[in-house]
């Protein structure tokens, strides 16, 4: 069983306004091959300036296995080994019980997983309330399904 209360959703970084990035990105211009670097040392500075984390704190990173997340995963596993954050990092995928819905995403996950060596947890709906998207589409129907996935992605 996992503790929510353990977890630190370390997406909701990205939720920080881009342009605190992309002005120093854009203010010179920079060649395709040092893009990587920068980037990196920018999510760097980003960390270490809002002192987000502390040596031998557990975090999930929410994997959804789109590019968003497949870019997290990657930039935390370099900057957690370059610069030595002692971050205990792992996986954190939510099924949300839709047929057909994750499969693809799900096995890309699985793939980030074996690459980075962090341990999955893919945690469900079914598990959290004791029923899936399609169950409540079942009850419900089509219309205002939606209501209910937004509330429970919160």
């Amino acid at each position: 069983m996992i503790n929510l209360t353990e977890l630190v959703m370390f997406q909701s970084m990205f939720s920080l306004p881009f342009t605190s990035i992309v002005p120093r990105l854009q203010s010179v211009p920079i060649r395709r091959e040092c893009f990587y670097e920068v980037f990196e040392e920018e999510i760097h500075h980003i960390i270490v300036d809002n002192q987000l984390f502390r040596p031998g704190e557990r975090i999930a990173i929410g994997a959804s296995g789109g590019k968003d997340s497949t870019v997290l995963v990657y930039v935390l596993s370099e900057l957690n080994l370059r610069h030595n954050y002692g971050l205990d990092l792992f996986l954190l995928s939510v099924d949300k019980g839709i047929t057909g819905y994750r499969d693809d995403s799900l096995e890309t996950v699985k793939r980030n997983e074996i690459q980075y060596g962090f341990p999955l947890k893919v945690i469900s709906y079914k598990d959290l309330y004791g029923w899936t998207t399609d169950d409540i589409v079942k009850m419900i129907g089509l219309k205002k399904n939606c209501t209910f996935c937004g509330v429970f992605r919160f």
